[in-house]
């Protein structure tokens, strides 16, 4: 960690407004720590104005906790230049995340650099707080005696670039970027920097109660405790697990009907659905195709370490299938094997494998393309695979549309599917768990 310095360049102005008052109240309070502990709810609108349902207060989560010593930790070993990306999808609480970055180091007197948009820029040190908005390229020259690294935490996830070019020119600065899943944000000077990727993780569902309860709308449901529980519980099975997502699904679902449905118009194959998981991956130029992938793919943070992506809820896996209906056998074996990059993806490649055996069993004309999958050695409590499928002749009955499974009925496929590969493809195959009653009834 660097020293404090008083940066002498003239672009620099002392601050005496609200982050000066930011600066007073954390700056070496070490004995107040406890009070960004795991659960703990912080105030920040003092500083920002925030559009999310929250309005500027946020839980600490023991994520944040874990982000924290973690980047310590690669900051203690740090050889040459280097930096980090928090990235993650809207609504996942990037922006809170550098937030608590920002007053954990005040606490501990670490000098940092806060750019919360654009190029508005504060410096905290023990000299106090100066303000900068990166105009002039030669703003960080005094940085370059320095023997040390000094943190910025720079937020791109509403101005949607890179980080300023005059910041990354700097020497002896440790980025951390907190960005949407957009490669061109942050590709170039992570490889330059040979930064680490680093993806939001998933909320728990005690976070997600507890942030509930700071939403002002909610604030009655809090109070009476009048079917908060239970109506998190529906939205989280509904729409997965962004908080922002859930804030949504209570107080009006409509708006994220409306996103859904207009994601899957024109979504017929699963070439397009690739399309759409590269997109929530990588990003792209198109701002609705992004959020159309957002819609329908989530993306955090896996076991160790990598992208793990998935469909954001049951219902919305559903209404996926039901929108392809069967898949067919070329199809999913190709889906799969590119997929293998993304292999922690379960439910992804167990869904492909699903409607492959789908297509196999229920298909007329297929059972020559029958061939079997080359099974590892049995293992004990090894997963059973389970099948949803409609009754055919019902299907049939109620609709003019061709008859396929999509997901009520219980069918037993009799393989240990535990540990299997498929063209020399490792397949992470999941417990395939139906969604509620009323969630199936929502699609129909």
């Amino acid at each position: 960690m660097s020293e404090s310095l008083l940066i002498t360049h003239p672009s620099w102005q002392d601050e005496t407004g609200e982050y000066y008052k930011l600066w007073l109240k954390w700056w070496g309070r070490s004995e107040d720590e406890e009070e960004l502990g795991v659960g703990k709810v912080v105030n920040f609108s003092v500083c920002l104005k925030f559009s999310q349902p929250t309005a500027g207060q946020f839980v600490v989560r023991q994520y944040h906790s874990k982000l924290f010593e973690d980047l310590q930790q690669l900051t203690t070993n740090l050889y040459g230049p280097g930096g980090v990306v928090i990235c993650g999808q809207p609504g996942s609480g990037k922006t809170y995340s550098l937030l608590f970055l920002l007053l954990k180091m005040l606490s501990k007197r670490n000098p940092i650099l806060f750019v919360p948009f654009g190029k508005d820029t504060w410096y905290f040190s023990a000299k106090g707080v100066q303000f900068n908005t990166l105009d002039d390229v030669g703003c960080f020259r005094d940085f370059d005696s320095q023997t040390s690294w000094t943190c910025a935490l720079v937020n791109t996830d509403v101005t949607i670039e890179p980080p300023h070019r005059t910041l990354l020119a700097a020497n002896n600065i440790f980025i951390v970027q907190a960005t949407s899943p957009r490669i061109s944000q942050y590709k170039n000077w992570a490889k330059q920097d040979n930064a680490r990727v680093w993806y939001m993780e998933r909320w728990t569902k005690e976070e997600i109660m507890r942030a509930i309860s700071l939403v002002p709308e909610l604030s009655a449901k809090v109070a009476t405790g009048l079917g908060l529980e239970s109506s998190v519980n529906s939205a989280i099975e509904k729409w997965g697990c962004a908080p922002r997502d859930i804030c949504t699904a209570i107080m009006n679902e409509r708006i994220l009907e409306v996103a859904l449905t207009t994601a899957l118009e024109g979504l017929y194959t699963l070439k397009q659905l690739l399309k759409l998981l590269t997109e929530a991956i990588t990003g792209s130029a198109n701002n609705s195709v992004t959020e159309s992938s957002h819609a329908v793919i989530s993306l955090y943070q896996s076991p160790t370490g990598g992208p793990l992506m998935n469909f954001k809820s049951p219902y919305i896996r559903y209404r996926v299938q039901d929108r392809f209906g069967i898949v067919h056998q070329e199809e999913a074996r190709a889906f799969i094997r590119l997929l293998r990059y993304y292999r922690e993806s379960a439910a992804l490649d167990g869904w492909a494998f699903e409607n492959l055996v789908f297509s196999i069993l229920c298909n007329p004309g297929n059972e020559g393309d029958l061939f079997s999958p080359c099974l590892a050695s049995a293992s004990p409590g090894g997963t059973r695979w389970s099948l949803q499928i409609d009754p055919i002749d019902a299907a049939q009955a109620l609709t003019s549309r061709p008859s396929h499974p999509v997901g009520l009925t219980h069918v037993i496929f009799d393989k240990t599917l535990g540990n299997i590969t498929l063209d020399d493809t490792k397949l992470f195959v999941p417990p395939q768990f139906p969604p509620s009653r009323r969630v199936l009834s929502a699609i129909r």
